[in-house]
């Protein structure tokens, strides 16, 4: 059957000729005779699609409508009417419903806006899909007292739609929180834009922020709507806030102060409502203290702050986050690995993590790589040489760049493909191309 229609028309000839035609193209049919028994049957029979006649013994069409459209997944309603009028029409579709026809009815127009239903209630299936998928991509797991309490700090400051600074080390996931916090507040349909601090040139950072005209300067060959601009009615996540330079900070306190912006090149004022998710990996007070950032835009910014410790301080999280990172390592490499092996999570809890939450997501989602078997071994798991021979003596810059190089090496000889790379490692391809010119591999 290609699915379930409910037909509710008070004509028992209606009904008939309907059901049999319905059927006849491969629909599964129930029919009702009025309101009352119209809602009875949307709550057994649980149709996809809904013919409703507008004028019933009981209660009209619309009234089923408006009951209908409370239930949580609500079919979708085509109304029948045997009134051609245009303001009928214009009600019913005001009123929520997909498509409107008219008596005397045309089977083949019918069973076309039938199939065009059942090919909208598809479509809307598949981005109910995407939505828990990208849901389940930025959820931030574990079970630790830590993490506990992020959680419930999430619940209790997404709402409140105030400035919040998000701390904490490389890959401890600063940009999760940061989705968390849009996803859960009141602007949650709007956009979240997300701006990465630290890879963006001082000579560029205004016109990223801010947009520019066209001939706003030597290579402005087309207007360009900024980063803020963008994010309007919605959330912006600085990623690394600390890489920006004085001048850029104090343009971006000007912002929060005034709420209005204005495009490189032009003197026009754009108002602005936005929410400011900012995160470093750097202690803000402290380069305040230096003179390095700017102590009225920290203040500005510290309405709220959440401090993401390290994962080596939170070791009852990897079990979870394992399991986590395999399910997810399945979908995204079609991979059908279960679980992972005592000796092998042992293994896993043994270890400091220096690249925290994201190291681990690496290692798990090489491990479902290479496995050939639906169970991740211990011989599986492998840690970077350059981290565990680093010293408390070597340069900590340098022993980041090497452990780098060596990641992005390794993962680009086993995928050959920088877009699948890019996901592997959890960074951008424009990131990764920057990346594979500055240590020439």
């Amino acid at each position: 059957m290609l699915g379930r229609i409910l037909v509710v028309d008070d004509d028992k000839n209606v009904n008939l000729v309907l059901s049999t035609l319905l059927k006849k193209n491969g629909y599964e049919v129930a029919t009702a005779f009025d309101g009352e028994s119209a809602i009875r049957e949307i709550s057994s029979f649980k149709p996809t699609v809904i013919l409703l006649d507008v004028v019933l013994p009981d209660f009209d069409g619309f009234e089923v409508m408006r009951r209908t459209k409370q239930l949580a997944n609500p079919p979708i309603i085509i109304m029948i009417t045997g009134n051609s009028g245009v303001e009928q029409a214009v009600e019913a579709l005001k009123a929520g419903a997909f498509n409107y026809i008219a008596k005397p009815l045309n089977n083949n127009e019918l069973i076309l806006v039938v199939q065009k239903a059942f090919m909208l209630n598809k479509l809307e299936n598949e981005v109910e899909t995407l939505k828990e998928k990208f849901a389940f991509n930025r959820a931030f797991i574990g079970q630790s007292v830590q993490t506990e309490k992020i959680l419930n700090t999430i619940e209790v400051v997404a709402p409140a739609d105030v400035a919040v600074i998000i701390q904490g080390e490389s890959g401890t996931g600063k940009e999760i929180v940061a989705n968390l916090l849009h996803y859960k507040s009141k602007r949650k349909d709007a956009p979240f834009v997300l701006v990465d601090c630290g890879a963006i040139p001082d000579t560029l950072i205004e016109s990223e922020l801010f947009g520019h005209t066209k001939g706003a300067f030597t290579d402005a060959h087309s207007e360009q709507i900024g980063k803020l601009e963008q994010a309007n009615r919605g959330t912006i996540f600085l990623d690394e806030i600390s890489n920006l330079n004085l001048t850029a900070q104090a343009k971006l306190l000007r912002v929060m102060q005034e709420k209005k912006i204005s495009k490189v090149g032009s003197p026009k004022m754009i108002d602005l409502d936005i929410r400011i998710l900012v995160a470093s990996n750097l202690n803000l007070n402290k380069l305040v203290a230096k003179g390095k950032f700017r102590a009225d835009l920290f203040h500005r910014l510290d309405q709220f702050s959440i401090n993401i410790p390290p994962l080596a301080t939170r070791k009852e999280d990897i079990p979870l986050l394992v399991e986590h990172f395999i399910t997810k390592s399945n979908l995204f490499l079609h991979k059908n690995v279960e679980n992972i092996c005592a000796e092998a999570l042992q293994k896993l809890m043994d270890y400091n993590f220096p690249g925290n939450v994201r190291e681990l997501e690496n290692i798990i989602r090489k491990a479902v790589l290479l496995t050939k078997t639906n169970i991740i071994e211990v011989e599986m798991i492998t840690f970077s040489e350059t981290v565990l021979a680093c010293t408390s003596s070597q340069n900590l810059l340098m022993a980041k760049m090497d452990l780098e190089k060596k990641l992005i090496t390794q993962v680009m000889q086993q995928t050959e493909n920088r877009t699948k790379a890019a996901e592997i490692l959890g960074i951008s391809r424009k990131t990764l191309y920057l990346k594979i010119l500055e240590y020439g591999i």
